[in-house]
């Protein structure tokens, strides 16, 4: 992974920046994650959240969202 890269994700993880939707796109590529599975494994990070559990929350507000129409 090139350093860039890394050190972005370093500043991510201690919440020291912000990211852009393609920024998250160039980071989830060297890592080959998708950028949902990145966003999945990087916002829990500050509440004490699994992973899974903050997909199960965005399922279920896809779903409330689905179901009011939008």
């Amino acid at each position: 992974m090139p350093i860039n890269a890394r050190t972005n994700i370093s500043a991510l993880e201690r919440e020291k920046i912000d990211i852009t939707v393609d920024k998250l796109i160039e980071l989830s590529t060297p890592l080959k994650l998708d950028p949902m599975a990145l966003l999945a494994i990087s916002i829990p990070l500050g509440n004490d959240e699994t992973p899974e559990a903050a997909l199960e929350r965005a399922r279920l507000e896809l779903d409330r969202f689905r179901l009011e129409g939008r």
